[in-house]
């Protein structure tokens, strides 16, 4: 009798543990596609972080290019105005100020 008992608590506990086994192994299973669905979001963010680093060192040189021109430009201007003609100059700068902003106006209707 003692034996029977025996043998029955020992398939009972090999059973409960082929269960906890096969529970654990669903769990592993279950992480695994959680941990891969991660890696594939942090893939995406990297990718979308480094197009916009890239983007942004683009418009950190063009503006670093605009910069220079408007340096060059503006001392064309100031030389204009000092060799001939200061006034004639000033009144053809405002003309075309007004005339720019005649048409950003207009153009907005």
């Amino acid at each position: 009798m003692d034996r029977m008992r025996r043998s029955g608590n020992s398939n009972s506990n090999q059973q409960t543990e082929n269960l906890l086994e096969s529970q654990n192994n669903q769990e592993v299973e279950h992480l695994r596609g959680k941990i891969s669905q991660l890696k594939d979001v942090t893939v995406i963010i990297n990718d979308t972080i480094n197009s916009h680093n890239a983007m942004l060192d683009d418009m950190g040189n063009s503006f670093s290019d605009t910069n220079s021109l408007m340096g060059i430009s503006m001392r064309r201007v100031a030389a204009l105005t000092n060799a001939s003609g200061g006034k004639l100059m000033w009144y053809i700068v405002l003309f075309a100020v007004f005339v720019f902003f005649m048409i950003y106006f207009l153009s907005k209707r």
